[in-house]
């Protein structure tokens, strides 16, 4: 008998405090917006493509005003869907506390290059491989990409298929990647038939890249080539090294100083 007076006692308790959380929900749901609260998240050590303003703008386009609102009526995944066609976005995060008040982070994308196409335009890629316009508020101190170059989405091309800006779009990705070419690569130019010219940040030697293909193969010659010719006599004392033939590296030095 008293076990089963102890049971009830808990499925009273139980009852009750469901009813409580029910309560509260309702109350919160019931309450009304009071503010935004933006934050961004840095890359480069504090770059912004975008300000919190900007993006309190949009989300202030979407719920009009805090306290005309009920917390109630914020569809938080609306918001989110609206702030992803924001071109710097990367991902966003949107959620109401207790308190009333709508929070939004947001991840900014990051970019790896920037583009002066063949057709002047100008704009960053990403490390997805889609491009970011130019921001008024920040210049990214990425390497440029020249000439003749055509970058194509995911949907533009069938599933699996191997592009010249995928193939090209991979290099770069490991250039970023790699800290010796990160700070060795100022400028990547790309011929009409898709050979690459790399341009060092330092000298005038240019490096010749050939097509994007056997990528790795290639940057581990340029690394050991670029060793080799500190240790006799400097890179400054060629003009170009080339990496377009297959399995080998050809050096030229500049014509004043052929032995």
């Amino acid at each position: 008998m008293k076990l089963t007076i102890a049971k009830i006692g808990w499925f009273v308790c139980l009852g009750a405090l469901a009813v409580l959380s029910i309560s509260a929900i309702n109350h919160k749901k019931d309450g009304t917006l009071t503010d935004v609260d933006v934050r961004i998240e840095e890359f480069d050590g504090g770059a912004f493509f975008l300000t919190e303003q900007d993006v309190r703008n949009e989300v202030m386009d979407i719920i009009v005003e805090p306290g005309n609102h009920l917390i109630r009526d914020i569809e938080t995944d609306d918001i989110e869907s609206a702030l992803y066609t924001n071109p710097f976005i990367r991902d966003v995060n949107v959620y109401v506390t207790s308190d009333g008040i709508l929070n939004v982070t947001v991840s900014q994308r990051e970019p790896i290059l920037r583009v002066f196409d063949a057709k002047g335009k100008t704009y960053y890629i990403d490390r997805e491989g889609l491009s970011i316009p130019v921001s008024e508020y920040f210049t990214a101190r990425v390497p440029i990409a020249t000439g003749h170059i055509n970058v194509t989405t995911q949907e533009e091309t069938a599933e699996g298929e191997e592009t010249d800006w995928s193939r090209f779009h991979r290099l770069v990705l490991a250039i970023d990647d790699d800290p010796f070419f990160k700070s060795l690569t100022e400028q990547l130019d790309v011929s009409k038939n898709g050979q690459i010219t790399i341009i060092p940040a330092v000298g005038d030697l240019k490096i010749i890249f050939g097509h994007a293909e056997n990528i790795d193969v290639k940057l581990e010659n340029l690394k050991a080539t670029y060793k080799q010719l500190f240790e006799h006599g400097g890179w400054d004392t060629y003009e170009t090294i080339d990496l377009s033939y297959s399995g080998q590296v050809v050096c030229k030095k500049k014509p004043n100083l052929k032995s």
